[in-house]
């Protein structure tokens, strides 16, 4: 996951000429570091029932979402613009990922089949003014639309 690159790395094991290792670089991401720290694989989640990867956001104020078969990359939602907010995450059976806070005061829950696609900008560099979460934790409610994120 691209936490210092500009750009999702892609290994295909076995995928390339006489059964080498294929790599990919895809995507153009911000040069902004430590934008995201791990991610959970979410199966069917991606592009024509595709699988998906959700990056957990560290530095970045949004989730990076791969699509795999498709190697889209697509950046959803708003969090305040805080250091080391979250590091690595967890898929529960119910679908949802559960972010593990670094040095956030909260845990950040994904509901992956209620994200939406936020309006193009780099990564780590959302105004903070479209931000469905006040710089506290608390939901906005005037903007809470949907209840995609949980971070309390």
């Amino acid at each position: 996951l691209p936490s210092d690159a500009t750009y999702a790395l892609r290994v295909a094991p076995g995928g390339g000429p006489g059964g080498e290792d294929a790599i990919e670089r895809v995507g153009q991401l911000s040069d902004w570091s430590n934008k995201w720290q791990g991610g959970v694989l979410v199966p069917g989640a991606g592009d024509g029932g595709g699988d998906a990867v959700y990056a957990i956001p560290c530095d970045a104020t949004q989730v990076l979402k791969i699509h795999c078969a498709t190697r889209r990359l697509e950046l959803l939602g708003h969090l305040p613009v805080e250091f080391k907010k979250f590091q690595g995450a967890y898929g529960a059976a119910d679908g949802s990922i559960w972010a593990l806070p670094e040095s956030a005061r909260h845990i950040l829950r994904i509901r992956p089949e209620r994200m939406s696609a936020a309006p193009h900008v780099p990564a780590g560099h959302t105004e903070d003014d479209k931000s469905k979460v006040k710089g506290d934790g608390a939901c906005d409610e005037s903007k809470a639309d949907d209840r995609q994120w949980h971070y309390r």
